[in-house]
């Protein structure tokens, strides 16, 4: 059986407690995550097939944290 990988998902959640611990590092951490994207869509290997935001809770303060899921299709 061969197997192939057809897709990658890459998910970010807000760092939040970050923004509430240094705003400088919290800045630059978004600056990164969304060079990341950039580059990803401007690859050639792949196209981006779908981006979710959803929220869930932090099990160890309680805090409500915001995430995106994308789902990058490989091309064949």
């Amino acid at each position: 059986m061969e197997q192939q990988l057809n897709s990658v998902y890459v998910i970010i959640s807000d760092k939040e407690l970050l923004r509430d611990t240094d705003e400088e590092a919290h800045k630059q951490f978004v600056k990164l995550t969304r060079e990341l994207h950039q580059e990803i869509l401007q690859s050639s290997l792949v196209t981006k097939d779908f981006s979710l935001r959803f929220s869930c809770v932090d099990p160890q303060q309680g805090r409500k944290r915001l995430a995106t899921c994308t789902r990058y299709l490989i091309k064949s």
